[in-house]
């Protein structure tokens, strides 16, 4: 049984499927920790994050502070990809709907819209 799950533990996913980082270096080796590699040295060339110390922080901005997660995934042509992004778990806490809410577009008004001026002859 424990061959079994360590087994499955060292195939690879499906191509295309994100896998958590421990589980993406252990299935994806030496080419998953290249691919980390390229994403935090995009993330620190672009200043997508600025260091602040412990100290500066208060207590609540320290329970408000997001955690990064890192995925990896294999491309269609068999490069190893890596992906991070924030934790947004806890925003919910402390954040309202509307604030963390992606506005959408309703297919019918924009089809209605487009239907509309299109009758009137408009340039869009």
């Amino acid at each position: 049984m424990l061959q079994l799950a360590t087994k499955q533990m060292l195939e690879k996913p499906p191509q295309g499927t994100q896998v958590p980082l421990g589980k993406g270096l252990r299935v994806f080796g030496k080419d998953g920790v290249t691919a980390v590699g390229k994403e935090f040295l995009q993330i620190h060339l672009k200043n997508n994050f600025s260091p602040r110390s412990l100290e500066d922080l208060t207590v609540e901005q320290r329970m408000q502070a997001l955690e990064s997660l890192m995925f990896l995934t294999e491309k269609r042509n068999g490069d190893i990809k890596g992906c991070m992004c924030a934790d947004g778990r806890k925003q919910r806490g402390f954040l309202g709907k509307t604030e963390t809410a992606s506005p959408t577009v309703i297919s019918d008004s924009v089809l209605l819209t487009s239907a509309i001026d299109a009758a009137e002859r408009r340039d869009v």
